[in-house]
């Protein structure tokens, strides 16, 4: 007991490279750790690895977003950190695709793209980041939300496309399609009177916000995501 209460915080870095870590790690990870409820959970590094090499902006944005999905609804990451804001190396080509200019390798690493004296630019994927953490601050418990849609992965698995605080104002929830098309949801289990809608599309340079929509029985329906 005196070594276990020593201890603050477990901390952890999150890859999710095929050959390292498969969904019940994760659950093991949840599981073991219930047992020490004092413990805060700190995922410090969250890198893409070699998955991340030749994503374009918005497929990057895709895939991290539901590996923070992952570590936070099922892995019960307190804290949560990207590894890098920002390189002065990277700039986006014509594609959209993230680029190491000196050693001319393809790379979707960094939040913030551009090279020294030029404009720099937020990635699709820190646009997603900021809205959440400004939506969902410090002290938000995360929450069960239930979604009309088959395909979403709402279960313990290292990708996970729903994920839903409770605020201070209501309710934050982040959605993520990872089809081809855009698609529309019903959502349920939501706190509060009205809801607003903010996306990030392959269109879309910014998160784009829709207008305010009625929470019935706890539920918005027919929410069109591209």
């Amino acid at each position: 007991p005196e070594f276990v209460n020593s201890i603050g915080a477990v901390i952890t870095h999150s890859y999710v490279m095929t050959a390292n870590s498969d969904d019940d790690d994760l659950y093991k990870f949840d599981m073991n750790l219930s047992n020490f409820p004092q413990l805060e959970r700190w995922q410090t590094e969250f890198s893409g690895g070699p998955k991340a090499t030749a994503m374009s902006n918005i497929n990057n944005a895709l895939f991290s977003t539901r590996v923070f999905i992952g570590d936070v609804c099922w892995g019960g990451m307190n804290r949560w950190f990207y590894w890098r804001s920002y390189y002065y190396a990277y700039t986006t080509d014509e594609n959209g695709i993230t680029y190491d200019v000196y050693n001319m390798k393809y790379s979707q690493q960094s939040l913030i793209v551009g090279t020294p004296g030029g404009k720099l630019k937020t990635t699709k994927l820190y646009n997603s980041l900021k809205t959440l953490f400004k939506n969902a601050p410090a002290g938000s418990k995360v929450v069960t939300a239930s979604c009309s849609d088959g395909d979403v992965d709402n279960a313990s698995a290292l990708y996970a496309d729903l994920l839903a605080f409770k605020t201070e104002k209501g309710s934050m929830l982040m959605l993520v399609n990872k089809s081809d098309s855009e698609k529309v949801y019903n959502i349920s289990n939501l706190i509060g009177g009205r809801a607003v809608i903010k996306y990030v599309s392959e269109d879309s340079e910014d998160i784009v916000t829709t207008d305010k929509i009625e929470i019935e029985n706890s539920s918005i329906n027919g929410i069109c995501v591209p």
